[in-house]
């Protein structure tokens, strides 16, 4: 009884995170929650996910990567990387094999996110759609990440599952390089040589439509509203659109609150439709200026134009922006926004929010300093011109990776001691403050892998790891390499569901199971699920770095499948014939 249980719960788990009713966190913390209150899992079992090494590993790596990312360590390596070389295939071939080394010694999520802005400009620069570069930089991570044992929080996580079993011997730093490099190499040559001709050239979303849906209005002497606050004027809630900032001589007010009081010759900026406005504005005493002062690329020292793309972790998904008071909460107005590549049309404010929407926000610079890329917004990036230059304390960062990379790999530390340590140095050599260490840590991420450690237990515990296997030797037979396949496919299916954490934790107990019942060693099949854990090309909502780049990118859900398909039967191919001659079944 208690397999079916367990089964028919993470059925539901499974269910809700596809039809996206539920971040990944709270989805698995409840269904590991259901699991303790019937019994299935005792208390202590159900909650060793929170003191596992790899989780504890993972959060110091969060803070390190965060250090290398404030002193713009990351951004200027794109500038060299990238170069003044034209051409698609010139810039792929300058970039991805870089992204892919430092991706191998850092957590690729902050890595994509430093790089994208920089590579926005670069393609700007050199009339280069960035549709041909975004896709390709994100998979390139991913093919990195599966390099070392630091390169991927997957890795982690296994690392520390396989300390904790006791049996199993830790996961060296480069152990999975024998495996991830072949791979990581002939994919290399797969987004240089081909994926360029299966995406398509698009612009960036927000390349019209901020122009199409700005209107500018002056306030005459003898207009209604002098004296008026915004609300007060029937200015709040206008049909297609809202005032976003207001010019007062030489002040500028920007994300303007609906509580200002309007004076004559103010220039009222609105954003949307422009036609009801239109038809409104002499009756207001509102005349359409001459001149048009407001340019989303000029920088000004009370605003700054941002943009993000939205978590699937945001606390206003399936709510429309206005009933979210977006705001209000953010300091900041929504602009332009797109989806899947196309901008969004209507009014902004009834628009409902989704999971890697593409949001061009107007802020004040306390923005910046407030929200950091992995909490509600995986990617924030300031609309800017001009290259990036390293911080002062770069080459400190640069020393303390190094230093990390060299301990681990000499066994001076381990991972769980050398990333404690280098997250330490981070911040007392002053690469982030104490404040920015803390907030580069995403609890939703590490909540989300202890749940997923939970729920493995909770597969063992009742029985339904033995079970899968059982069943799975009997209809595929103890053939080693049908037991290494199914593993790469049911680990593959898995992060497609949920990601790429929460399927390695729970294909580990069965891959032991399995391994168990066929008398099969089973590190070749641990190390088959750290490759397929990451093989998250064909959607863009398996892999973070991909929801990332898709708004910027402009991408849609297909151009995902047209390029990451080919890349993971090729991926499949490689993993599955390197894996039994490193580590023979």
């Amino acid at each position: 009884m208690e397999p079916l249980l367990t089964a028919a719960i993470l059925g539901l788990c499974f269910a809700l995170l596809a039809f996206g009713r539920s971040s990944v966190d709270l989805t698995l913390m409840g269904g590991l929650t259901l699991l303790i209150l019937f019994g299935i899992v005792p208390v202590e079992k159900a909650l060793v996910g929170f003191s596992n090494p790899g989780l504890v590993a993972i959060g110091a790596l969060f803070v390190v990567a965060r250090g290398l990312v404030q002193t713009k360590v990351a951004a200027w390596m794109g500038q060299k990387l990238l170069g003044e070389g034209s051409g698609t295939r010139t810039a792929l071939w300058r970039m991805l094999p870089g992204v892919t080394l430092a991706s191998a010694l850092m957590n690729n999520t902050p890595l994509v996110a430093m790089l994208v802005p920089g590579i926005q400009r670069w393609s700007e620069r050199h009339q280069i759609s960035s549709s041909k570069l975004l896709m390709p930089l994100s998979f390139a991570a991913i093919l990195g990440g599966t390099c070392s044992l630091m390169g991927t929080s997957t890795n982690l996580l296994l690392d520390g599952m396989m300390r904790t079993h006791g049996a199993l011997e830790p996961m060296g730093l480069f152990e999975i390089a024998w495996v991830g490099l072949p791979v990581a190499v002939i994919g290399v040559f797969y987004l240089v040589l081909i994926a360029p001709s299966r995406l398509e050239d698009r612009s960036t979303p927000f390349s019209a439509s901020t122009r199409e849906y700005i209107l500018e209005l002056l306030i005459t002497e003898t207009s209604p509203v002098v004296g008026k606050s915004i609300e007060e004027a029937g200015l709040r809630n206008l049909q297609g659109g809202f005032v976003a900032e207001i010019q007062r001589g030489e002040s500028l007010m920007p994300a303007v609150s609906p509580r200002e009081v309007l004076a004559a010759g103010d220039r009222l900026i609105f954003v949307g439709d422009p036609h009801p406005m239109l038809e409104r504005a002499p009756s207001l005493g509102l005349a359409p200026a001459s001149d048009h002062t407001f340019d989303i690329e000029s920088p000004r020292p009370l605003r700054r134009l941002v943009e993000v793309v939205v978590s699937a972790t945001h606390p206003l998904i399936g709510q429309r922006l206005r009933e979210g008071r977006f705001r209000s909460r953010y300091g900041a107005v929504v602009l332009a926004a797109s989806r899947e590549g196309q901008a969004l049309r209507g009014r902004l404010g009834d628009q409902e929010l989704r999971p890697g929407d593409n949001l061009l926000l107007e802020a004040r610079p306390s923005f910046l300093e407030q929200n950091q890329p992995g909490g509600d917004f995986l990617l924030i990036t300031e609309r800017r011109s001009g290259p990036e230059t390293p911080s002062p304390k770069a080459l400190w960062a640069v020393l303390i990776l190094l230093g990390l990379v060299v301990t681990v790999a000499t066994g001076l530390l381990d991972i769980f001691r050398a990333s404690i340590l280098a997250a330490g140095l981070m911040t007392l050599s002053r690469c982030l403050t104490a404040v920015e260490a803390r907030r580069s840590v995403d609890i939703s991420i590490l909540l989300a892998i202890a749940a997923a450690l939970g729920l493995s237990e909770a597969v063992v515990s009742s029985g339904l790891a033995e079970l899968i296997s059982t069943q799975w030797i009997g209809w595929t037979g103890q053939h080693p390499m049908a037991v290494l396949g199914s593993i790469y496919a049911l680990t593959l299916l898995l992060t497609l569901l949920l990601t790429n954490n929460a399927a390695a934790a729970l294909a580990f107990p069965v891959a032991l199971s399995l391994a168990h019942g066929s008398e099969l060693d089973p590190r070749p099949l641990i190390m088959t699920i750290a490759m397929a854990a990451s093989a998250s090309f064909a959607t863009p909502i398996a892999y973070q770095t991909n929801l990332m780049v898709m708004g910027p990118g402009g991408y849609r859900f297909m151009d995902f499948w047209k390029v990451g398909f080919p890349l993971t039967l090729v991926h499949a191919a490689l993993t599955l014939t390197l894996t039994p001659l490193i580590w023979p079944l």
